[in-house]
């Protein structure tokens, strides 16, 4: 056969496109297979950090980092929790909270996380509300939930605490004062609602009843209990009446003992009783207790160093028409968490005071009763003597000049020390009507719930989980700097990038 010079003959020419083409194959195979060795390799890379992971916190302050205990009660989760935030995006603790619901849902799989915006997503606000029970007043909050029954409710505002010992900051520019620095207590709160859960029994709240006492079961305004044991049960405990068993005395399950309102005397024995579980069993006692009735317990209140007056304390700026003594400002202690500028309004109070002064708290040895001031009235108030005066004034010679103390709470025992022991903690208020059903203020159901709290020392607040301060971070940048960041991210690192591109191309086609 005749070869024509510069031509490849029609054989060799097959040949030549068969080997392009299985080239060409092989290469797209090698392709597609790499593409699919490296899609398995990224689903068992990322099958693999699900199950074994690692997470390391490089902020500088440790802010989300998890405390041992913490990690202890997450740890012993046998069941799912669930943990919802119902917070709007904007509110100034949003983003601190959310961080730390993430956190606890990172940590453990047993901790199932929900967010919700209260304003677009009302629907499923209905139904919390409708399944756990909520208080329909409440906008910002975190639920923590076992069942429907056994959840706890933290607000928005126990999640943060004024930083006690923080400097004084001078005033704004416009004069106002400034911020006072805040402590982050979100951790501590989660934390106790994980223990509380864990509590197979809710803590027994009993109220004394058989002698006029307030009644659990009683909704007419003004007068009655029910509204206080709706908040009590919505805070998961439960809350009991109780009528005195001479035999028995105060039960065993007994978290607290409530004494609220009663109109006529208790008999000794009842007394005795009542002295005998705080004495013996370092029991945990609440008396409201009003003005003009003799109630029998003025002197086991003596014997915790306690004076109870036979008085009214009024004040003449600090009130609406006279009945009401309004208060507004408090002394420091777990009872009065989070309300310093709340209202609280009493009616027409007695007096409850130190048998041993008003400033000797610091000095009283560790084993007597250590009373703490919580509310008093203005230095415009005073504690009125004469019961009978109409209409009432101040007296110089028998009245006493504000301000006089009218909510008062007692701790003896093991307060400050590392024992097993649980110290014995008594809390008196000279009124029993602020906490009834509609109260004109929300301080007093604040004050009512602080106060049971810290006597039937619930888990809400583990003292060994410090706060966090809150500090607010910023940068601060000169127009130089806003020119020079504007320029390096528009236009050098793109630049670079197509830079980079361009020469790689020049190489291919050289």
């Amino acid at each position: 056969m005749e070869v024509t010079p510069g031509k490849t003959p029609p054989a060799a020419a097959i040949r030549g496109v068969w080997r392009t083409r299985g080239r060409k194959t092989v290469i797209g195979m090698h392709v597609g297979l790499a593409l699919l060795l490296s899609g398995a390799l990224w689903v068992l890379a990322n099958h693999l950090a699900r199950r074994h992971h690692a997470r390391t916190n490089i902020s500088s302050s440790l802010f989300y980092q998890l405390s041992d205990r913490t990690l202890a009660v997450l740890g012993g989760l046998t069941n799912d929790v669930q943990v919802v935030l119902v917070m709007s995006r904007d509110h100034a603790l949003y983003l601190e909270t959310e961080s730390l619901v993430r956190e606890y849902a990172a940590t453990s799989e047993r901790v199932k996380a929900e967010f919700i915006d209260p304003a677009a997503d009302t629907a499923r606000i209905r139904q919390l509300i409708e399944i756990y029970n909520l208080p329909t007043e409440e906008k910002s909050f975190v639920l923590w939930a076992a069942s429907p029954t056994n959840k706890r409710l933290i607000r928005a505002a126990d999640l943060a605490v004024e930083e006690l010992g923080a400097p004084v900051m001078p005033p704004n520019a416009d004069g106002t004062p400034a911020p006072k620095p805040q402590v982050f207590r979100g951790e501590a709160e989660f934390t106790a609602a994980v223990i509380n859960l864990l509590r197979p029994v809710r803590p027994a709240i009993y109220f004394l009843q058989g002698h006029g006492e307030r009644d659990l079961d009683d909704y007419e305004p003004n007068r009655g209990y029910a509204e206080v044991r709706k908040l009590l049960e919505q805070d998961n405990f439960d809350a009991r009446p109780l009528a005195m068993n001479l035999d028995t005395g105060v039960p065993a399950d007994c978290a607290a003992l409530v004494v609220a309102g009663p109109k006529m005397r208790l008999s000794q024995p009842e007394i005795d009783l009542i002295g005998e579980y705080l004495s013996k069993r370092n029991g945990r006692v609440f008396l409201l207790l009003d003005r003009l009735v003799e109630t029998g317990l003025e002197p086991l209140l003596e014997d915790w160093g306690v004076k109870l007056g036979n008085d009214l304390v009024v004040d003449a700026v600090k009130t609406i028409d006279g009945t009401q003594l309004i208060i507004t400002h408090y002394a420091k202690h777990p009872v009065t968490q989070n309300m310093e500028g709340v209202m609280s309004m009493f009616h027409l109070p007695r007096s409850v005071e130190s048998l041993q002064g008003r400033d000797d708290n610091a000095v009283k040895p560790e084993d007597r009763p250590r009373f703490t001031h919580l509310a008093s009235c203005s230095k415009n108030g005073w504690a009125e003597t004469d019961l009978q005066a109409y209409p009432i004034k101040f007296d110089p010679a028998t009245d006493i000049r504000g301000p006089v103390n009218i909510v008062g709470a007692v701790e003896k025992g093991a307060a400050g020390r590392t024992v097993s022991v649980s110290p014995t903690r008594l809390v008196v208020i000279g009124d029993s009507q602020f906490a009834t059903n509609r109260p004109l203020s929300g301080g007093g159901m604040r004050l009512f719930l602080n106060a049971v709290r810290w006597l039937a020392e619930s888990a809400r607040s583990p003292l060994d989980i410090p706060g966090k301060p809150l500090r607010e971070q910023r940068l601060e940048f000169e127009r130089k700097d806003i020119q020079l960041l504007f320029f390096a991210l528009v236009g050098a690192i793109p630049g670079l990038v197509a830079l980079m591109g361009g020469l790689v191309w020049i190489r291919r086609r050289s």
